[in-house]
């Protein structure tokens, strides 16, 4: 059975900059360890930076001196070090001739060098799922952002890439480069913070308006789009979330009455009029009928015990306006599919007394004998 691994999107430095409100670790990240990554890290961190002010020097001056010379052009001091790196260990005639002959894919350029192993011709993979948590929340609200994918045969040096849609001053994309993955499933995560940033003379600043905003994630190996040889695009997916007016969760989990004492071999998630577990506490979303028991998941994995007859998957999913009250759900209709026919479909993995209820673009359990709030 294949083991889920769960890794923290890593991005090379210029992620940075072109990505307001995306956070992460500036470096690369090698899943696969049958792929080398002693000259392919820091090759793909100076050709992000550095490509075409070598490309340009190269056609304006010429070559006069070794690779420091050359590489002495990068602004960034991390990343000329890293190219002269690359180009002595390689040489100064080979690392030319590549400049030359190839465009300002960095990933291909790597490759192109030997310094990132070549493109895997056998290469599958697929998204299985994207998810938001949480689905809505005020300004300021730090959204994670989650890929789910599978690899079938082992990829290559490649990107996953992540844009943001919606009414916010500028545009959000961002490009994650991976050393590649061994065959598994893989859980990816990125936090996007929609803190307003006040414009400056070298920054247009951004701000979150309040609306609905698409989020698509797309995984490749090679770069995302590029024509080279061995670049593939394995898919891309889409999930939603909202950034709303109101100080409060917009939805988010709001205290429902006290649960009473939980019946000896009770499970988790089960329904408040017959009493929640000690860790739990009875919630109801505003805007749905129903509540259920939720699981605090601030600083733990929720629980992965479920009623009797419960196929629906446990998630942390909902968060309050603090950003600290984090409680997990039932998901009964994966992210994007909330029309009628999912979410009839979800009622059975609900179990007894419960259903599926639409929320943004995911459907989750609540049990129907309480009023919506």
């Amino acid at each position: 059975m294949a083991v889920l691994r769960t890794l923290t999107l890593l991005c090379v430095a210029a992620c940075a900059s072109a990505s307001p409100g995306f956070s992460g670790d500036l470096a690369v990240r090698q899943v696969n360890s049958a792929l080398p990554a002693a000259l392919c890290n820091p090759c793909i961190q100076f050709t992000e930076q550095g490509l075409n002010i070598l490309i340009n020097e190269i056609l304006n001056a010429g070559v006069i001196g070794g690779c420091s010379k050359l590489c002495g052009g990068i602004k960034s001091k991390n990343a000329a070090r890293a190219c002269d790196l690359v180009c002595g260990v390689i040489g100064i005639k080979t690392f030319i001739k590549a400049l030359n002959s190839t465009d300002l894919d960095p990933i291909y350029f790597c490759e192109k060098i030997t310094a990132c192993p070549k493109a895997q011709p056998s290469a599958s993979a697929s998204i299985t799922s994207v998810v938001a948590a949480p689905l809505a929340g005020p300004q300021g609200t730090k959204f994670d952002l989650d890929i789910n994918f599978d690899v079938v045969n082992a990829t290559s040096t490649g990107e996953i890439r992540i844009a943001v849609v919606g009414p916010v001053t500028t545009q959000i994309s961002s490009s994650f480069v991976q050393m590649g993955f061994a065959p598994g499933n893989f859980n990816a995560k990125i936090t996007l913070d929609t803190t307003t940033v006040e414009p400056t003379d070298q920054d247009p600043g951004v701000t979150w308006n309040n609306g609905a905003y698409q989020y698509t994630f797309e995984l490749c190996q090679g770069e995302c789009g590029s024509k080279h040889p061995g670049s593939i695009v394995f898919g891309h997916k889409s999930g939603n979330f909202t950034v709303t007016d109101s100080p409060g969760p917009a939805p988010g989990p709001s205290p429902g009455p006290s649960p009473g004492p939980a019946p000896a071999g009770k499970t988790h998630y089960g329904d408040p009029s017959k009493g929640c577990l000690s860790d739990e506490q009875a919630v109801q979303i505003t805007g749905l009928k129903g509540d259920f028991c939720a699981p605090d998941c601030a600083s733990a994995a929720c629980p992965t015990d479920v009623p009797a007859g419960v196929a629906a998957k446990p998630q942390c999913a909902l968060k309050g306006s603090t950003g600290t009250d984090k409680k997990c759900a039932l998901i009964c209709s994966p992210a994007g599919k909330i029309d009628e026919a999912s979410l009839r479909a979800g009622d059975a993995a609900c179990g007894t007394g419960a259903s599926c209820k639409a929320i943004q673009s995911t459907g989750i359990c609540t049990y129907d004998d309480a009023p919506s709030v």
